[in-house]
C-alpha cells in the first residue's frame, strides 16, 4: 500500500519549519483486505513525533493508540508514507463587508385587561 500526503509547514518566526498539517493525497491499496480497513481501523498517522505511517488503530477507553504497521498484514506487501507537496501557510488579509441583520418593529394590538367591576359598584 501507499499513500501520498501533502505536508503544511507553519508561517510562524517560532515554529520555522515545523508542520502544521499532513492531509492524503492519494491512495494506492495492495489488496480488497486492505482498501476494506482503510479509515475503519487502518488509518493515515501524520506522526507528530515527525514521521508519517500507516497506522492501525488500537482503542482503548476514549482514546486511540496508533500501531505503525510496515506490511500489509493480509498480502504482505510494504506500506509506505511518501510525501508528494510540501506548502507554507502565509496569512492573507482579506477585507470583507460583514453583513448584520436590521430588525424593524411593527405595533400589535394590545388587549385591554377587562374590567370585572359594574359600573353600578363604583358608585
Amino acid at each position: 500500500m501507499k499513500v501520498w500526503y501533502k505536508t503544511t509547514v507553519s508561517e510562524s518566526s517560532l515554529l520555522e519549519g515545523d508542520r502544521f498539517d499532513c492531509s492524503v493525497m492519494q491512495t494506492q491499496f495492495c489488496c480488497k483486505e486492505m482498501e476494506e480497513a482503510w479509515r475503519d481501523f487502518v488509518c493515515f498517522d501524520d506522526g507528530w513525533s515527525g514521521t508519517a505511517r500507516i497506522s492501525i488503530r488500537n482503542h482503548r477507553y476514549d482514546d486511540y493508540d496508533h500501531l505503525p504497521i510496515s506490511f500489509c498484514p493480509w498480502c504482505k506487501e510494504p506500506c509506505e508514507a511518501i510525501e508528494s507537496a510540501r506548502v507554507r501557510q502565509i496569512p492573507k488579509k482579506v477585507k470583507r463587508e460583514v453583513e448584520t441583520t436590521v430588525y424593524d418593529y411593527v405595533e400589535l394590538p394590545v388587549e385591554q385587561p377587562k374590567n370585572e367591576v359594574d359600573e353600578e359598584d363604583a358608585e
